[in-house]
């Protein structure tokens, strides 16, 4: 999808955007453009810095200023902060989202401009974090068949009673099974079931070496939006009571405790917290 990242100037933010974006997506799909733009120019040597910390480069970048062409070209426009989106909205009668709108949480991305690199790393690693949770939102959907091989392999990965191939088919009828697929790959998943007016969290599981990136939040909150739309009103899940990052990550997406089950776990008979959270908000 053809995007395109709009700031003020064109000299840093939407240039670092598009950078980013293109990186962490593994396309050129990404160009920049700033509302007021006096000149052509590079990018400033800050930003190009920045970036080049996630491998990403602005040594062809030359600044230019938002015209009907770049609105043309671009599937999806998307600001730094909410006063540019207003200003496209009424100097080209479209309304974007913001970047944080984009990552479906957060606040503008402030304006690295004059500051010290230490400013403009704190500048990209805000922006990168938010493209990483936008791209991640917009690739979990609903595994097709073609999928569950995928997913019973990183099962198997991950789990010591993992649920085989044939096992995750069948359920499939049943429950849903959210993927999240990046760079072509499955990174991560959820499987769920709704049942009446409640929803229930199965598994959920990111690759080892993904976890800590917000990708499981992004899966889990992304499972809640279809339970709720599938008319759940309340999800539960159970966790081992020693599974402290899972723990985490539920308390940080809204569960609360409000159980325990006792060796509930026949391989080593550990406990399981029952956890549940209110969908009607």
């Amino acid at each position: 999808m053809k995007t395109l990242f709009v700031c003020t100037g064109n000299t840093c933010r939407s240039p670092m955007a598009a950078a980013l974006y293109n990186k962490l997506s593994g396309t050129e799909d990404a160009f920049s453009a700033g509302l007021c733009v006096m000149q052509p120019s590079a990018a400033s040597k800050n930003a190009a810095a920045a970036v080049e910390k996630y491998g990403a480069s602005l040594k062809n970048h030359v600044s230019h200023m938002l015209c009907e062409e770049d609105i043309r070209r671009a599937e999806r426009v998307i600001t730094m902060t909410l006063q540019q989106k207003y200003a496209v909205e009424g100097a080209f009668g479209i309304l974007p989202e913001t970047l944080a709108e984009y990552a479906a949480h957060g606040e503008d991305v402030a304006d690295p401009f004059g500051g010290s690199q230490a400013v403009y790393d704190e500048c990209a690693a805000q922006i990168y974090a938010y493209i990483k949770e936008g791209l991640c939102r917009e690739n979990t959907r609903l595994a097709q068949t073609a999928d569950i091989k995928a997913v019973a392999a990183l099962e198997s990965e991950i789990f010591p009673d993992a649920w085989s191939e044939k096992t995750l088919e069948q359920m499939s009828g049943a429950c849903r099974i959210l993927a999240c697929k990046m760079h072509g790959e499955i990174c991560g998943y959820c499987v769920f079931t709704v049942a009446a007016d409640e929803g229930e969290i199965l598994r959920i599981a990111v690759k080892e070496e993904l976890r800590g990136e917000k990708i499981g939040y992004v899966i889990l909150k992304r499972a809640l939006e279809e339970m709720q739309a599938c008319g759940a009103r309340k999800a539960y899940l159970e966790v081992r009571e020693g599974n402290i990052p899972a723990i985490s990550l539920y308390t940080r997406a809204g569960f609360e405790k409000i159980g325990i089950r006792k060796n509930y776990y026949s391989d080593n008979g550990e406990n399981a917290l029952v956890f549940n959270i209110d969908l009607k908000g």
